[in-house]
């Protein structure tokens, strides 16, 4: 078993997993926010416009998986039973690139004429 200072309450483990959650909340709003105002300058009719933003819009679900994972790693650590604890976090682990994938396949489904 890792001793408290791998594993504790404080121990490295919390911390590493803490600073790649707000790492992952961070990089996530700013990939879902860089290409607002390129999209603003395209010169297309208002419902295509819409159309590109509500695709770019899915990175929204990224954004919320990483928040929720980031919640969840805060509040597993220095629990009792960490293998049963960390579901959420694992659930929300796996989800959040799965939101990635989602955004690419979307980015096809506006036609090019």
């Amino acid at each position: 078993m890792a001793g408290p200072a791998c594993a504790g309450k404080e121990g490295i483990n919390l911390r590493v997993s803490v600073a790649t959650g707000v790492f992952n909340v961070v990089s996530d709003l700013y990939i879902l926010i860089l290409p607002l105002p390129a999209v603003r300058k395209l010169k297309l009719s208002p419902r295509r416009k819409l159309g590109v933003y509500l695709i770019f819009s899915t990175g929204g679900l990224a954004c919320i998986a990483s928040i929720l994972t980031l919640a969840f790693r805060s509040k597993n650590y220095g629990t009792a039973d960490i293998t049963v604890d960390s579901v959420p976090t694992m659930i929300f682990k796996y989800v959040q690139p799965q939101t990635h994938n989602l955004k690419c396949a979307n980015r096809t489904a506006v036609p090019s004429n």
